[in-house]
C-alpha cells in the first residue's frame, strides 16, 4: 500500500499502514495464510494484527471487516467524496438502556421484553434480548432525537410499572429489576440523504451500559456521567444522581421536577400571556425552531399559573404517544388524554400540550377533535416547532418565539457564569439561541452530545445531502463551480441546503451560515485522509 492512502479513525483509534493492508486483503477474500504470503510475514503475526484490527474497529468477523473496508478505505489521490458506496459512515449520539431481571417465570420475562420491544418500535430504537435475564434498547440508530433520553426513561418507567402491576415489588428477594443508562457515540451507515441503512457498530456504548449494570444494586437505576450531563442539558432533574430509584425516574417525568434555565428576554411576553389566561376560553399557540425555549416558557407559565391557584394539566407529545407530566406516566395513544382530563374538572384549569410537531399522522385527526372540544370551554396552551394547518385556525393568541436580541443573549451568558474571555466566543457560536448558549456556556471549546443531538435532529428534518455537508465542513468557502465539479448531484443539493438556511452563497462561494453547525457536521464523520 502506498503512502498516499487514507486511514480510518474510529472512536479515536487510527489504523496503521500494516493494519490497513491486512484489511484490504481481507476485503479481497484472502485467507490468513495468503495474507502472510502476500506481506511476507509469518502466520502468527497475521493473526495478531487481525485481533488488534478487530478490537480497534469493534467488529467480530471477516464479513464486518469487508463491509467497513468496502465503504471507508479510499485513495487520497481521489477526493474523499468519490467513495463508491451510496452510504456514509457517521458517528451519531445514542442512548442505551440495559436491564437485568431476576424472574424464574418465562411468562414474566416475555412480558418485559414485549414492553421493551414496543417502546423500541415507538421511538425508532433497537431491542436486543441478550439472555433470558437481560435486555438492551439502543435509541438513536435511525435518526438522532432529543426524545432519545426521554425514551430511555419511559422504557424504565414502563417496565417498573409492569413490575408493580404483577405484584412483584412485595415478592421474595429473588425477584428484582435493575437498569442502567449510558450515553455515547455509535457508528452507523447512513444513506447520503439521511436515514439509517441498517449497519451499526454500537458495542462501546452497550458495553458501558453493561459495565454500569454489573455494579448496580437490585431495584435501582445507574446513570453514566454522560447520561447525567444529557439529562441536565434537557432539564431533567436526575443529573446529580449516579444511582437512583425507579420512583425517582418516574418523578423526573413530571414538569414540576424539571430544571429551569434563567428566563431572559421573555419577561414581557410572560406577563402578557399570564394576563391572557384570565379570560376563558382561550387557545394560545407558542411556536419556534429548536432551542428557542418553548418548553421552558411553558413551564414558567405553568409555575406562575399554579401560584395563582389554577389547576395545570401538562402533556408532552412524544413519538407514538404522550407524557402525562403531572402524573409522570406515558400514555400510548393521545385519544386517552380525554379520559385523563375527564377525571378532574374545574373552571379554573389550564391545559398545556407541548411538542405537538411530534404528533404522528394517524393521531392528528384525534388530536384536532380533542383540542376543538377543549377550546370551547377551556384555557389551552399549545406549543411546538410548528402547527398543523387546522390547529392554526382555532388558536386565538399565536406567539412566534424568535432568537434573543444581542443584549439579552449577553445577559444570559453572564448569568450562566461564562468567563470574560469566553463570552465573545459563546455569543458568536450560539447565534442568540438560548439552548446553544446554555450548552456552550459549559465549555465553549467542546460541543456537548446534547447539542450535537439537537443539531442533527434539526438537519434530519430537511433530508439534506450529508455528503455535501461534510465536504463543506472540511473546507467551508469552496467556490460553487468547484463543488459542482466534484459531483453533479450537488446542484440540487446546494439549492436545498441554502433554502433550508444551513448554507449560504457568498458571492459564488459556499459556506455554512452557522459555524456551530459546521463544527457538529465535521464531528459526525470519521474518514480522515493522511499518511
Amino acid at each position: 500500500m502506498s503512502q498516499g492512502e487514507a486511514k480510518i479513525s474510529i472512536s479515536g483509534s487510527t489504523l496503521t499502514k500494516r493494519q490497513l493492508e491486512i484489511l484490504l486483503l481481507i476485503k479481497d477474500g484472502k485467507t490468513n495464510k495468503e495474507i502472510a504470503s502476500s506481506l511476507d510475514i509469518n502466520l502468527g503475526t497475521v493473526k495478531q494484527h487481525i485481533a488488534v484490527l478487530f478490537k480497534k474497529l469493534d467488529i467480530h468477523n471477516r464479513s464486518m471487516a469487508v463491509a467497513i473496508a468496502d465503504k471507508f478505505i479510499v485513495n487520497k489521490k481521489r477526493d474523499i467524496f468519490s467513495i463508491r458506496s451510496p452510504y456514509l459512515f457517521a458517528r451519531r449520539p445514542a442512548v442505551v438502556v440495559s436491564l437485568k431481571f431476576g424472574f424464574s417465570s418465562a411468562k414474566i420475562r416475555r412480558k418485559i421484553n414485549t414492553v421493551l420491544s414496543d417502546i423500541a418500535f415507538d421511538f425508532h430504537g433497537h431491542h436486543v434480548n441478550h439472555s433470558p435475564y437481560s435486555a438492551d434498547i439502543v435509541f438513536g440508530l435511525k435518526r438522532s432525537s432529543e426524545q432519545d433520553i426521554i425514551a430511555a426513561l419511559i422504557a424504565i418507567n414502563k417496565v417498573h410499572n409492569l413490575f408493580l402491576e404483577l405484584g412483584l415489588a412485595s415478592a421474595q428477594d429473588d425477584y428484582y429489576l435493575s437498569a442502567a443508562i449510558a450515553v455515547g457515540f455509535i457508528l452507523v451507515s447512513q444513506h447520503r440523504y439521511g436515514g439509517w441503512s441498517g449497519e451499526t457498530v454500537a458495542g462501546p456504548v452497550i458495553a458501558e451500559a453493561h459495565k454500569l449494570l454489573v455494579g448496580v444494586e437490585p431495584n435501582s437505576v445507574c446513570l453514566s456521567q454522560e447520561t447525567r450531563e444529557m439529562l441536565l442539558s434537557f432539564d431533567i432533574d436526575l443529573h446529580k444522581k449516579t444511582t437512583c430509584s425507579f420512583e425517582q425516574v418516574s418523578e423526573s417525568l413530571c414538569w414540576q421536577r424539571q430544571i429551569n434555565l434563567p428566563l431572559i428576554g421573555r419577561n414581557d411576553l410572560v406577563k402578557r400571556l399570564i394576563n391572557s389566561f384570565s379570560s376563558s376560553p382561550i387557545c394560545i399557540g407558542i411556536f419556534g425552531e429548536s432551542g428557542m425555549g418553548k418548553s421552558r416558557l411553558c413551564r414558567e407559565l405553568a409555575f406562575l399559573l399554579s401560584e395563582k391557584n389554577f389547576i395545570v394539566e401538562y402533556f408532552k407529545i412524544v413519538p407514538s404517544g404522550c407524557l402525562d407530566m403531572v402524573r409522570g406516566r406515558y400514555i400510548e395513544f393521545f385519544s386517552r388524554v380525554s379520559r385523563v382530563l375527564s377525571t378532574v374538572k374545574s373552571s379554573n384549569r389550564v391545559i398545556i400540550i407541548d411538542d405537538i410537531h411530534l404528533l404522528p399522522d394517524d393521531e392528528r385527526s384525534i388530536f384536532l377533535e380533542i383540542v376543538k372540544n377543549l377550546v370551547q370551554t377551556e384555557r389551552v396552551l399549545i406549543s411546538g416547532r410548528y402547527a398543523i394547518e387546522p390547529i392554526l385556525k382555532i388558536i386565538t393568541t399565536p406567539v412566534r418565539l424568535s432568537r434573543l436580541d444581542d443584549n439579552d443573549a449577553f445577559d444570559l451568558i453572564s448569568k450562566l457564569g461564562v468567563t470574560y474571555d469566553a463570552k465573545s466566543k459563546v455569543f458568536n457560536l450560539s447565534r442568540n439561541i438560548p439552548l446553544f448558549i446554555k450548552e456552550l456556556s459549559k465549555n465553549e471549546d467542546k460541543i456537548s452530545i446534547a447539542l450535537m443531538t439537537v443539531v442533527a435532529s434539526r438537519l434530519d428534518m430537511f433530508n439534506l445531502d450529508w455528503k455535501l455537508l461534510y465536504l463543506l465542513s472540511k473546507s467551508s468557502g469552496k467556490a460553487c463551480s468547484e463543488i459542482l465539479a466534484i459531483d453533479e448531484d450537488f446542484y440540487e443539493s446546494l439549492d436545498a441546503a441554502i433554502n433550508a438556511g444551513v448554507l449560504v452563497d457568498d458571492n459564488g462561494y459556499i459556506r455554512y451560515k452557522n459555524p456551530l453547525v459546521e463544527k457538529v457536521i465535521e464531528s459526525f464523520f470519521l474518514v480522515e485522509s493522511g499518511d
